[in-house]
């Protein structure tokens, strides 16, 4: 979810998706995810991510405009040598 002027405010997993359908949109809802700048390095990133067994990173400015999301798999094989 970002507001008018595109600062994230949170994020909604597919996994939160699977538990009690009764639940709201706001229950299943991440305030504040973490977040990575777009000068972060693709390969550090890809570590930091399998590290974490996360699939996904959300990619916003400092201020927090999100920029967009980058996937674990595309920054593995952009790295590979």
């Amino acid at each position: 979810m970002v507001s008018e002027g595109g600062v994230l405010l949170k994020r909604l997993r597919l996994a939160a998706l699977e538990g009690d359908p009764q639940r709201t949109a706001e229950e299943i809802t991440e305030p504040k995810p973490s977040t990575v700048r777009p000068d972060a390095v693709p390969r550090e990133l890809a570590e930091r991510l399998r590290s974490c067994d996360l699939r996904t990173a959300l990619i916003t400015t400092p201020e927090g405009v999100l920029n967009g999301i980058v996937l674990r798999e595309d920054l593995e094989q952009s790295t590979r040598p």
